[in-house]
């Protein structure tokens, strides 16, 4: 359960985060056509390499990105169950899909996200993970390059 409530609460922060330190964008720019700083024009997409519905890791994502469409009002969608060979193809589809934020859920998942990161500036894109079973991280890309926040538990 605690985990459950930190990864939560760190969804959150890292959707806040990214939100309020996004840049404006101007009306009808090429990544969504809108303005990023309202939570609610939001696509977030999240990419799970097992079910949603596993009572563990994958369900502990899908449940947050569930809260966090409910709480601001976001467009969340995800992919369960991406086998090993299909992460990279995933990943790119919600990119080429002008997806805001894309959520790659496993350090298994981090290489092929910063690959795919590559080519899409102006998407964000954020990994999770966990070390040992007693720290949660996120690892995000900002302006600067690919940054971490670590919690444990």
């Amino acid at each position: 359960m605690k985990k459950t409530i930190a990864f939560l609460l760190s969804l959150v922060m890292a959707l806040s985060l990214l939100t309020a330190c996004s840049t404006q964008k101007e009306p009808n720019s090429p990544n969504k056509g809108g303005n990023t700083s309202d939570p609610s024009n939001l696509k977030i997409g999240l990419v799970l390499t097992g079910s949603a519905n596993d009572g563990g890791w994958n369900q502990m994502a899908a449940d947050a990105a569930s809260t966090v469409a409910a709480k601001y009002g976001c467009t969340v969608n995800f992919s369960e169950s991406v086998a090993t060979t299909d992460i990279e193809n995933t990943i790119r589809g919600y990119a080429d899909a002008k997806y805001d934020i894309v959520f790659a859920h496993g350090a298994e998942l981090f290489d092929a996200s910063k690959q795919v990161a590559k080519d899409y500036p102006d998407t964000k894109f954020i990994n999770s993970c966990a070390f040992s079973g007693q720290e949660l991280c996120l690892r995000y890309r900002g302006q600067e390059g690919w940054r971490y926040h670590c919690r444990g538990e």
